[in-house]
């Protein structure tokens, strides 16, 4: 190992110009000199002295920069192992920007060649100021084209398959279209980092100032050719977890005493290998069944839950209240139920014609297991106003009966067979009923509309069936502030007095926001209205829930309608699990700090999430901070862990790992960071920050100086 190597200290010592940095510049800055081959002796650094390991690594770089000078015309240096200048102006043929690294300009070369392109004397003379350097000292022709990084990644990637067999391997960038190989590492398509090589010490990570975080999206789309994950039957003994911190097993568990013990990265302790799985290892340590399980050869898959008799019960979790526990059949399918506004302004803007014309056209098309022929989910139908009308839509029934809940201060729904119903035996009813509700509306007068009764009519239709759901809630009129027909004292929140909370959610919907998530329950927000309706408070259901905000300013417009249409169509088709629990698992050193995102934090702190439902859209950001020294040599393991619902209303589990490289060198840090899942984490963060209590109107905020 050269002195190059082995002091990475020394890289830091050497300035680069200001002026531009040639090959002879680069190499004469790296042996100590200045890069301007006509600064004055005296500017030179003192010599170094003769014999030294440090004067012969000069020597060394001298044979390769001055001609006079014999000796290999060779690089002995590795080009990844030390921080490199941007592409200086007039050699831009032979260096190149590095669309996955946030110290841009690396050279394009090989490890054995210099890079080229010009004479020695032309890289020696300083090149003079273009003129376009801004104040700050930036040159925007250095700045690397974002539309050619994205161009040169997707040329490199397109044509070839990315194989996650390496750990910490840079991945594409999220807009490249490529086929990913899953072969021990998740794709990034479901877990991407921030930086691929985290600092192992706290003081490092401190000083860098750059979050160590991760972006998870588990339920994440497939590319076209991408196999779908491998999901196994674990039996009734149920899958390999450690002992000690509950981590599944995984490609980097490592087995010790021919296979009897493994240890698990996440806590550093030992768990016993039950009889039932076990299997003798080979030479290298690795068990011989390794190809042959999904889960030592996989960095994602799925395992089915074991089945119970009876009923079983799950372990629910809600912010700031202690776990609740509800019963869920072991036959329960999760349900839909469609909560429509029927008031006057929805039915004089046209919102409920045209929400029950797209209901009955997708009402083939709810989600299903794949493979299966058509959806297990149940369907239901709640509309309101200032009352609430509920539908019976047994297939014992000609046609469905509606039942009218006046009180609803209190509320208290009829036990009656046939509100929540699987689609397969009543899809003739349910489209029979979406085509009557118009109509049924269309002479209404009622302008008043309740909303939190809607929603926990919903929630409590799921509990009393015992399933999990989601409610889709259409919705035009600003809703009375209070649970009682008539009232409308907080409509106008807007011109309150108190309109300093207007980012604030009201306590009622507070309740009702964490009931759903603690029934499994998750919230879809679709917004008619022209005037202001609270979002604060009725998006909140939505925004802990796992759910979804979608808002039309006016559904005259064709394009409003339009849009609206390709929204629900997405909703119902994308693939989905209900009544989630997350669990991250990180590297011994390492702690879960916090995750942004529409979910719910439980009483385990950062790292145990509890959603209503989650689909193939929703993404979370997860950042990490240190409590310890990490070792280089193990890296970091970060583990994703999602128990849901199958819309079959099969239990099951969804396991990502990805394992990252651990640096003591802040420069390995930087080089193998991501630009684009920093700014998603910053947005993520920014997005969950409590909104600060400060002024409300622009005439109250203070004037810039």
């Amino acid at each position: 190992m050269s002195h190059w190597e082995s002091q990475p200290s020394a890289y830091w010592s050497c300035a680069p110009s200001s002026e531009g940095m040639g090959t002879g510049g680069l190499a004469r800055s790296m042996a100590g000199l200045h890069a301007s081959s006509s600064d004055p002796p005296s500017a030179l650094t003192p010599p170094l002295p003769a014999g030294s390991v440090a004067d012969a690594g000069r020597r060394e770089y001298q044979e390769w920069t001055d001609p006079c000078l014999s000796g290999p015309a060779q690089l002995p240096w590795r080009p990844s192992a030390v921080p490199l200048p941007l592409c200086p102006a007039g050699h831009s043929d032979s260096w190149a920007a590095d669309p996955h690294s946030s110290l841009q300009g690396l050279p394009c070369t090989g490890a054995d060649s210099p890079p080229g392109g010009s004479s020695d004397q032309d890289q020696a003379s300083p090149k003079p100021n273009s003129g376009t350097e801004s104040k700050y000292g930036l040159d925007p022709d250095l700045i690397p084209n974002v539309v050619q990084v994205l161009h040169d990644d997707e040329v490199l990637w397109g044509a070839q398959f990315f194989v996650t067999d390496t750990r910490g391997q840079l991945p594409p960038l999220s807009s490249t279209h490529c086929t990913v190989q899953d072969r021990g590492n998740a794709s990034p398509r479901f877990l991407r980092c921030t930086s691929y090589s985290f600092p192992s010490s706290p003081q490092a990570a401190l000083l860098s100032q750059l979050p160590l975080a991760a972006i998870v999206q588990p339920f994440a789309r497939l590319a076209r050719g991408e196999p779908p994950l491998p999901v196994s039957d674990t039996g009734l003994g149920g899958p390999v977890r450690c002992s000690s911190c509950g981590a599944h097993m995984n490609p980097f568990m490592d087995f010790q005493d021919c296979g009897q013990r493994f240890y698990c990265p996440f806590c550093a302790s030992l768990s016993e290998v039950p009889w039932q799985y076990y299997t003798h290892t080979d030479r290298s340590g690795r068990r011989v069944d390794w190809l042959s399980r999904a889960e030592l050869s996989r960095g994602s898959y799925e395992f089915l839950e074991p089945r119970s008799h009876g009923a079983t019960q799950e372990p629910r979790c809600s912010a700031g209240r202690e776990s609740a526990r509800v019963l869920h059949r072991e036959d329960g399918a999760p349900a839909f139920i469609f909560l429509i506004d029927v008031s006057v302004q929805a039915v004089q803007q046209g919102a409920v014609s045209l929400v029950c014309e797209e209901l009955r056209t997708l009402l083939d098309k709810l989600p299903r297991d794949t493979g299966m022929d058509e959806s297990a989910l149940s369907v239901g139908v709640v509309t309101y106003d200032r009352t609430l009308h509920l539908y019976s839509l047994s297939p014992t029934l000609s046609r469905p009966h509606m039942l009218v809940v006046t009180e609803t201060e209190d509320l208290e729904l009829p036990l009656v067979e046939g509100l929540l119903v699987p689609v397969k035996d009543c899809r003739d009813i349910v489209d029979s009923l979406l085509a009557q509700i118009p109509s049924l509306f269309a002479d209404t007068r009622e302008a008043v509309v309740i909303f939190e009764p809607a929603l926990q009519a919903g929630v409590q239709l799921l509990k009393d069936a015992g399933c999990p759901g989601k409610l889709l809630v259409f919705h035009t009129t600003p809703p009375a502030g209070d649970s009682r027909p008539g009232s409308r004292t907080d409509s106008g929140i807007f011109g309150a007095a108190k309109d300093k909370s207007v980012f604030q959610p009201r306590g009622s919907c507070v309740s009702v926001a964490e009931s759903c998530v603690a029934h499994g329950c998750s919230v879809d927000l679709f917004l008619f209205s022209q005037e202001p309706v609270g979002v604060a408070s009725l998006g909140h259901a939505s925004d802990i829930s796992g759910g979804g905000v979608y808002m039309y300013s006016s559904l005259q417009e064709e394009a409003d309608r339009e849009q609206f249409r390709m929204d629900l169509r997405r909703n119902f088709q994308r693939e989905i699990g209900f009544d989630a629990v997350m669990k991250i698992h990180v590297s011994k050193g390492l702690t879960v700090s916090g995750c942004f995102g529409p979910l719910s934090v439980g009483t385990g702190g950062p790292s145990e999430l509890a959603l209503g439902a989650i689909d193939s859209d929703k993404a979370f950001a997860v950042e990490f901070t240190h409590q310890g020294q990490l070792d280089p040599e193990r890296g970091v393991v970060i583990q994703c862990t999602l128990s849901y619902t199958a819309p079959s209303g099969q239990r099951r589990t969804r396991v990502h790992t990805l394992s990252l490289n651990c640096s003591c060198h802040l420069v390995d840090t930087f080089r193998n960071s991501q630009a684009e899942t920093l700014l998603a984490f910053y947005c993520k963060k920014a997005g969950a920050a409590p909104v600060p209590e400060g002024p409300a109107r622009l005439s109250e905020l203070p004037e810039e100086e």
